[in-house]
């Protein structure tokens, strides 16, 4: 018998039913993804749900990139487009490691093996290995703003506090002039200077600060589209 002979299609027996398929979505520790190379999981397993502490519509909403360790964030989308190039070899197979952050804002390493297919999408199964990583990686998750808050001066504080009631909005330094010091003058290095120090102190938590332009920034949190 030639191998062209070969009849190379599964035999019926060996083809899994959609149960037996659900059943490899919870084993535990294994996460299945398919992702299309944006921020959105198109379909995941519901066990990682469980894993990272939110309910089905939460994580079908979120972005996954919101999900993910800042430390790892920018390797991590360098990895989704690298893969997404290359939808003409499918037979490339991606390895790699990152921290997603769970809705208690708990560390969780995740290591991954990825594909992607010729329409685009990226086929992706991830094992949980924090016990692994935890003993060469000791760390904590990111800061509340409890734990911040106890590292702030007075100054610090009241701009954090005031940025954080218009969170996702510019404030001018007008604004926070206004805030702080009524019709009272100051030297805009000042504000620079409180700005730049709480931009120190907030790397590490859910917040960032980031400069909008023409005297102007924006405190985001990560975590606020839930």
């Amino acid at each position: 018998m030639t191998i062209q002979q070969i009849n190379l299609n599964p035999l019926p027996h060996l083809r899994f039913s959609n149960d037996e398929k659900e059943e490899f979505y919870r084993v535990p520790n294994s996460y299945y993804t398919i992702t299309n190379g944006s921020d959105h999981f198109l379909k995941f397993s519901p066990n990682l749900c469980d894993l990272l502490g939110y309910t089905y519509e939460e994580l079908s909403r979120a972005s996954y990139f919101n999900l993910i360790h800042p430390d790892d964030l920018k390797s991590t989308m360098a990895m989704t487009l690298s893969l997404a190039a290359r939808r003409d070899a499918q037979d490339t197979m991606s390895q790699f490691t990152n921290r997603f952050l769970t809705k208690n804002n708990k560390v969780v390493w995740l290591q991954w093996s990825a594909k992607v297919s010729t329409n685009g999408q990226i086929y992706s199964v991830a094992h949980e290995v924090t016990s692994l990583m935890s003993k060469t990686h000791p760390e904590q998750g990111l800061k509340t703003r409890d734990q911040l808050i106890e590292d702030f001066t007075e100054t610090e504080l009241q701009i954090f506090s005031f940025l954080v009631q218009r969170v996702g909005s510019c404030v001018t330094k007008q604004e926070l002039y206004g805030h702080l010091y009524g019709d009272i003058k100051v030297q805009d290095q000042t504000i620079n200077v409180h700005i730049s120090n709480l931009r120190k102190k907030i790397k590490g938590s859910t917040y960032t600060l980031k400069t909008a332009g023409k005297g102007r920034w924006k405190m985001l949190n990560k975590f606020e589209s839930f």
